[in-house]
């Protein structure tokens, strides 16, 4: 009895951590997507701005180092926070990391940064160090769910971790596989639509104020919020 009670703990635990997993990663999408929109950088895949980084370094184009520099840094701050949380925060502080994210989100808006990816300017610079705190605790924050693990925002891990899963599911025959592979391909799909949705607004919103087109961001900062109280009860 007590092994079929823990059992329905389990499967009730991994449902509700794979709809969250499904939200971040709809959130990463955006986040990146806006970053890449507004500086030409990405606010959480880091491999993207490292080579950034030494091609114009490379180059010497030493006037291009900034925004990459600028956020690596300020995502390593990000993680470093993540740290201190954990450690201080335990079990609550994937909450208390998630409703900071909200808060800094709605900082995010009330920038008006500059639409052209390829003029930095100030208010640029103070978006851009905000997102890569985002960006790091939003990747600090993964879930586990089952046995396996999955990323917000790298895609290509989650990529490799689905098709290692269908190899699992096909050679052991087994279908204990079956909701990871479905929950893996939400998760890519979930992405790819968090990056459309927020591309299409921002390249269909150019006759609006900097505030108003940075109303989108009340969209993740909403589902951080929620799923910070959702974790409240857990």
């Amino acid at each position: 009895m007590p092994s079929e009670y823990n059992r329905g703990i389990m499967k009730d635990r991994a449902k509700r951590e794979g709809v969250e997993a499904v939200v971040l990663s709809f959130i990463g999408g955006m986040l990146d997507i806006y970053c890449l929109d507004h500086f030409n950088i990405f606010a959480t895949m880091h491999t993207g701005n490292t080579i950034r980084f030494a091609a114009n370094l490379a180059e010497g184009n030493f006037s291009a180092l900034l925004e990459p520099g600028l956020i690596m840094i300020f995502f390593g701050i990000g993680i470093y926070i993540a740290n201190i949380y954990e450690k201080k925060q335990q079990n609550r502080a994937e909450r208390k990391l998630l409703l900071i994210n909200s808060l800094l989100l709605i900082l995010a808006i009330l920038i008006p940064v500059d639409d052209d990816p390829l003029h930095f300017t100030f208010p640029d610079f103070c978006s851009a160090s905000i997102f890569g705190i985002i960006g790091a605790l939003l990747i600090h924050s993964f879930i586990r769910f089952s046995t396996y693990s999955y990323s917000a925002t790298m895609m290509t891990a989650n990529i490799n971790r689905l098709v290692t899963t269908v190899f699992k599911r096909i050679d052991e025959k087994d279908r204990k596989y079956n909701y990871a592979i479905i929950l893996y391909i939400l998760i890519i799909l979930s992405f790819m639509v968090g990056v459309a949705f927020c591309h299409y607004y921002l390249i269909n919103s150019n006759s609006r104020t900097s505030i108003e087109r940075n109303l989108i961001l009340l969209i993740p900062s909403i589902l951080m919020l929620l799923l910070s109280v959702r974790r409240v009860g857990k």
